[in-house]
């Protein structure tokens, strides 16, 4: 096959796994908090079945179910001008940008690990960082749910690929999920003493455990340098466009999983940087 045909065929399956995340980054708040709520309290609802998979896809302001012309990732949203068909209410910019980004990042994967079986591990880890990202952004939560699978998913490839280069060994990754948690419940716990609030959401430090599981303690410092910096980034622009709160803060999940994006695609060459500064100094 030629490089042409394979980065195609990525691409086009990048977009689709984009089209269903969006399903998951819509459905899966819903679903969390629905289950948080006393089940007794509506008779009515207990019997509506909701979850990834039924109701089919409908706009989020008619109800009316979308026809599957209009469910062609990019294309659809460009062709209707992002409204929806039914009752021209706007549909949201984040649909069209995570399948866009599910297509990059997909032919990034390939470019990098060529069609392999780390591949398919590496996918699972971007597939799952956009999700948790734009969760964050959207509704200030990163699901147990989400964390709780890249972390085995982190630990689980660390077994497999032991004896690779690829993915760090599953000492590396056990060691960086603690000191992925522990390190931020520090920083919270420091921070309560201080201002007598949280400055860290659980969430988080959730989910910089299960990135230590996949980029492995000695890479964990780079992704959060990453995610420090991508999060000014942030913030001034929210300041700039005058949407930042204080009191909402700035969600800090989105940063850490680009970091770890950036870590679990160029890991041999951040290690390779920081190997190198290890023996100069």
């Amino acid at each position: 096959m030629t490089n042409l045909y394979i980065y195609s065929l990525a691409g086009l399956i990048g977009l689709v796994i984009g089209s269903f995340l969006n399903v998951v980054i819509s459905r899966l708040p819903v679903i969390v908090n629905a289950g948080n709520t006393d089940k007794q309290d509506d008779d009515e609802t207990r019997d509506v079945r909701f979850n990834l998979w039924i109701p089919r896809s409908r706009c989020e302001s008619c109800l009316t179910p979308i026809r599957y012309r209009d469910l062609i990732p990019v294309l659809s949203w460009v062709l209707l001008k992002g409204r929806c068909r039914n009752c021209s209410s706007r549909i949201s910019w984040r649909y069209p940008i995570v399948e866009t980004l599910g297509c990059l990042f997909a032919i990034l994967l390939v470019g990098h690990f060529a069609v392999t079986e780390a591949l398919g591990c590496a996918a699972i880890c971007v597939a799952l960082l956009i999700a948790l990202s734009a969760i964050d952004i959207e509704h200030g939560i990163l699901p147990d749910e989400l964390n709780y699978v890249l972390l085995w998913s982190g630990l689980l490839t660390s077994i497999y690929f032991e004896h690779s280069n690829v993915f760090p060994s599953p000492s590396e990754a056990i060691i960086g999920a603690i000191a992925g948690y522990m390190s931020f419940w520090l920083i919270n716990f420091l921070f309560r003493i201080v201002r007598n609030k949280d400055g860290l959401g659980q969430g988080d430090f959730k989910l910089l455990a299960a990135i230590g599981a996949w980029v492995g303690w000695h890479l964990l410092s780079i992704v959060v340098l990453i995610a420090l910096v991508l999060g000014f980034v942030y913030g001034l622009v929210r300041i700039l466009q005058k949407r930042y709160s204080k009191d909402e803060g700035i969600p800090f999940g989105p940063s850490l999983c680009m970091g770890c994006v950036c870590v679990v695609i160029y890991r041999q060459e951040f290690f390779l940087l920081v190997f190198e500064r290890s023996l100069l100094g």
